[in-house]
């Protein structure tokens, strides 16, 4: 059952969203922790999840995981600690304008805490 859900995914990920074998194999078979199941299951969804549920959802991944502040978010996301908490509450409590700037500065900051990557010296 679960190599059928896999492969199904894997088919969808390739047909729907244009990934190539590589890129699939390279995400797919390298998170470590993370089963290959899991993996293609949260990327074929993504059209099934709101986007401020992800939103909320990241904003706590954030918060657990890599130890940032709720402040340090929202001063990154260009919000008042106040505007960050209402969010929290009912993601409706900003127009789509601050939500926009605020999921893009989020992704970032996201990015730079979670990522490692090499810098090229030579460029320097």
């Amino acid at each position: 059952m679960q190599d059928i859900e896999l492969i199904e995914n894997i088919e969808r990920l390739k047909n729907k969203y244009k990934m190539s074998e590589d890129l699939i194999d390279s995400i797919i078979y390298n998170h470590n922790g993370y089963h290959p199941i899991a993996i293609s299951s949260l990327l074929v969804n993504i059209d099934n999840i709101d986007e401020d549920d992800r939103m909320l959802d990241i904003i706590d991944t954030m918060h657990r995981n890599l130890r940032i502040s709720y402040e340090t978010m929202a001063a990154f996301g260009n919000l008042s600690l106040e505007e960050f908490k209402e969010f929290i509450k009912n993601p409706s409590t900003l127009n789509e304008q601050k939500k926009y700037k605020f999921a893009i500065r989020l992704m970032f900051l996201h990015f730079v805490f979670k990522e490692k990557y090499l810098i090229d010296t030579n460029k320097l």
